[in-house]
């Protein structure tokens, strides 16, 4: 089947087949991109639209790519670190292994948020993964667009399908949030390895 883009250049939803079931096998890998404020109620303007904590979970099996869970939620920092631990309890329960990476911001409060994430994670395979380069978002998604419109890239069934396509469509129209769309590109990056300028990898 020929793939291309849809009208507007963006990220199309055909490119992604829902699945029911995913084969066993592969590292799993939770990503998360954090925001620092919740949205406050009854606003309306875009300086009053803060980002979401999002977070994909995914693997690699066969060279295909799977994306088995999402969220996505204004929090605060506490709540966001809470949804953490949670998450991760949940993911790694039954006997299954996820790791849990996040965006790590840049400066010397972007290293002292990644030490109070990490040590509030005893026992948790986590780690925060900086930036790097020029840490464009469009570049850091190419590599999974690429594997998507190759046909590779596919969603376990779940109410959250919807969500998460939009949002690729609508990917980078600076109307909308990216949330989800840098939570997925570090998922991918962090299981293939960074191998463009400007996506995550470890200083």
């Amino acid at each position: 089947m020929v793939r291309g883009r849809d009208q507007g250049g963006r990220i199309a939803g055909s490119w992604f087949e829902v699945v029911e079931a995913v084969p066993a096998g592969g590292r799993i890998v939770r990503f998360w991109d954090f925001a620092a404020t919740k949205k406050q109620l009854g606003t309306t303007k875009k300086k009053d639209d803060p980002d979401f904590t999002a977070s994909v979970k995914g693997k690699i099996v066969d060279g295909v790519t799977y994306i088995l869970d999402m969220t996505n939620e204004r929090m605060s920092p506490a709540e966001a670190n809470n949804a953490v631990f949670n998450t991760a309890t949940q993911d790694n329960s039954f006997g299954l292994k996820a790791a849990v990476r996040f965006e790590q911001e840049g400066g010397a409060s972007g290293v002292r948020d990644a030490y109070n994430v990490v040590t509030d994670m005893q026992g948790f395979d986590v780690m925060g993964i900086p930036v790097t380069g020029a840490g464009d978002k469009v570049l850091r998604a190419k590599p999974l667009a690429a594997q998507a419109l190759a046909g590779n890239v596919k969603l376990l069934a779940g109410s959250w399908n919807e969500e998460f396509l939009n949002q690729l469509h609508n990917f980078p129209d600076p109307q909308y949030h990216d949330d989800i769309v840098d939570a997925a590109s570090g998922m991918y990056n962090e299981l293939v390895g960074p191998r463009v300028a400007g996506s995550f990898g470890r200083k």
